[in-house]
């Protein structure tokens, strides 16, 4: 809890249908704290209230980037072969309204319209889905993960059509989301931990089926993870065959330094390569007001400032990205960097390297020296 700041952590045990499980609120500075409810089979009480501690933080970030006056909470059911689950869902409902508007709560992963209709029974403080005001949330979320996939295939200077998506996934989200894929001439391989569900998105649609543990790693434009979250990992990250990580899981880090990782995959291949021809890499990711330089790096006596852009197709090619409006934010990085460690100041150039990383094959380096120039 403290290492996240969360206001509360509410532990749920009802003996009598079952209910185990944790309702967390991370913050309510803006208001009361939304999240649903998620019911799944957990290992163990420490793994449901971890999903739960990461869930609701989530929502909080979410409530804000939407600017809504409300914080941030979730709530997880663990599901066993004991649970009455009407009634665990109605006595969860209690729980909720004994709270008095401090969390408000609607479907999630694993919950049905039943559920909800359970918990509606005991709690004025739940969404249900049946709402006309709501529309269909599932779809909803699945036209929003399209719109930012198509931003980033834009970034990265992928057409469309014909690209390939493994979908990891394939419930309400996953499934509606395969649906506007498949409408906009995407190529889909699907998995899901329900052989069956895959199996009738395939037929519907006319995708290839893979085992669970193998979507992860399958080359393709885009990874859609679309299930639980934490599944980008240190042991995940470097099996991905994907450009391009965009789907609806929520926490699909599992911690934040897999973002990271997987982040640099593109510089790790571009200071591997420096270091090839003798170069000495001195710092990475140097960070400041100005902005950031991927690689600082020594050829000899010259210090060189390394910009590094990853593609996965050479058109446009991928150092076409650094225009000048990005020289000009790298030269004042640069600047930076001197007046603080370049004392005396020594020569430095501009370097650009760009990677072209087409999925399932190995990096191609285009390594440009004194890219630009800039005056010191």
């Amino acid at each position: 809890m403290a290492a996240h700041d969360h206001e509360q952590v509410i532990a749920l045990q009802n003996r009598a249908c079952g209910l185990r499980g944790f309702i967390a609120i991370h913050d309510t500075t803006l208001g009361p704290a939304l999240g649903g409810v998620r019911i799944w089979r957990y290992a163990s009480e420490s793994d449901a209230l971890a999903d739960a501690l990461r869930l609701s933080r989530a929502m909080t970030y979410k409530a804000s980037l939407a600017e809504l006056p409300a914080g941030g909470g979730k709530a997880v059911l663990m599901l066993h072969d004991g649970l009455d689950r009407a009634a665990a869902f109605e006595a969860f409902g209690r729980a909720v309204e004994s709270l008095r508007g401090r969390f408000f709560t609607g479907v999630d992963v694993g919950t049905t319209a039943e559920d909800i209709g359970a918990i509606g029974r005991a709690t004025r403080f739940v969404a249900c889905e049946s709402s006309p005001a709501l529309g269909d949330i599932n779809q909803m979320t699945a036209t929003g993960v399209w719109h930012a996939m198509r931003a980033c295939l834009e970034v990265a200077g992928i057409a469309p059509r014909g690209a390939t998506v493994a979908v990891q996934g394939v419930g309400s989200v996953g499934t509606y989301l395969a649906r506007i894929l498949k409408r906009e001439g995407m190529k889909l391989i699907v998995a899901d931990i329900n052989a069956r569900a895959a199996e009738e998105v395939a037929r519907e649609l006319g995708a290839q089926v893979v085992a669970p543990e193998q979507i992860l790693a399958i080359p393709c434009e885009v990874l859609a993870p679309c299930a639980l979250g934490g599944v980008l990992n240190a042991e995940s990250v470097p099996r991905i065959a994907a450009r391009i990580v965009c789907g609806c899981a929520n926490n699909v880090l599992a911690a934040p330094e897999d973002g990271d990782t997987l982040a640099r995959r593109g510089e790790d291949a571009a200071a591997r390569f420096l270091r090839s021809l003798g170069y000495k890499i001195l710092i990475r990711n140097f960070r400041c007001a100005a902005g950031e330089i991927d690689i600082i790096a020594r050829d000899g006596k010259e210090l060189v400032f390394v910009e590094v852009k990853t593609r996965v197709s050479a058109e446009p090619p991928p150092e076409d990205a650094v225009n000048r409006a990005k020289q000009h934010q790298i030269t004042k990085a640069a600047r930076v960097f001197l007046s603080r460690y370049g004392t005396p100041q020594p020569p430095a150039r501009f370097d650009v390297i760009g990677i072209v990383w087409p999925r399932g094959r190995e990096p191609q380096v285009t390594h440009t020296q004194d890219a630009f120039a800039a005056s010191f």
